[in-house]
């Protein structure tokens, strides 16, 4: 009788994940439960088990960031109280501080995340000027065992992670003492070197249909470039000249000097309302 409950909790954790890949209506005529169990017991998951549940949970939180709760509810088919709880369960583990910011008794929209993103981001700027500045990102812990960790990085961050990977002698130690995988470092490196403020920063920013994680990068970075123009544009005489000069400060990696697209230059100059 003992092994019964632990039986029963392993039963529901095998519905739940079940539902997770093929629907909660599936889950409930496979197996003959109500889709508040089901709902129940996805809530109720370890996520962090197998990487696809993990994954999927992520998912589910971005859609949710993007969307608000009740579109990812639509979206993904499960209860706003599953929804919000994941996000609960989330931001008390990257920052449990910013737990306040969010009210979870009202419906979650993307401005319930604005302040708590102002927050994160409101240095972006300083770091991006190019100066020291060592890449701090918020870490979740996994599996105790496997000891691993997932960093996000900010676009500021991965500028400057870039500048001390490509400035060190050893670019493989570089790596290790940021604690970055040397292919994300060379993925951002080619994106600077190769995209921005190129024909690829037209394309991804004042092209795309959709403004999502795609075109961010260069998002950022404009937003920043356009924060620094409006600070200083009545002392600038020459608009042009001096938005081309400090494109090239963003963007330089080495002792090369980046080119920067008059494409580029005439779209962000509309974009801005900038004459």
């Amino acid at each position: 009788m003992s092994d019964e409950p632990h039986s029963t909790s392993k039963k529901q954790s095998q519905i739940a994940r079940y539902a997770v890949i093929n629907g909660i209506p599936k889950a409930c005529d496979k197996f003959l439960v109500s889709p508040d169990e089901v709902e129940r017991w996805i809530s109720t998951l370890q996520f962090e088990d197998l990487p696809l549940f993990e994954k999927a949970r992520e998912m589910i939180i971005e859609t949710c960031i993007r969307k608000g709760s009740k579109g990812a509810s639509r979206y993904w088919g499960i209860s706003e109280d599953t929804i919000k709880s994941l996000i609960r369960d989330y931001i008390s583990i990257v920052d449990k501080d910013s737990l306040e910011m969010v009210d979870f008794n009202a419906q979650i929209n993307p401005n319930s995340f604005k302040e708590y993103k102002e927050i994160r981001t409101q240095t972006k700027d300083k770091h991006l000027e190019g100066e020291e500045f060592t890449p701090k990102p918020r870490k979740i812990q996994k599996k105790k065992e496997e000891k691993r960790i997932v960093s996000k990085y900010t676009t500021a961050q991965k500028i400057q992670a870039v500048r001390e990977f490509v400035r060190h002698q050893n670019q493989s130690e570089a790596a290790r003492e940021l604690s970055i995988p040397a292919v994300n470092l060379m993925r951002w490196r080619d994106k600077i070197k190769k995209e921005l403020f190129q024909a690829s920063h037209v394309e991804h920013l004042y092209m795309a249909n959709k403004k999502g994680q795609s075109n961010k990068f260069f998002r950022d970075i404009d937003e920043s470039l356009n924060g620094w123009y409006n600070l200083h544009r009545d002392s600038i005489q020459n608009k042009t000249k001096a938005i081309k000069e400090k494109a090239a400060k963003l963007a330089k990696l080495d002792d090369t000097i980046p080119e920067i697209s008059e494409e580029w230059l005439e779209h962000f100059k509309e974009f801005y309302k900038i004459k």
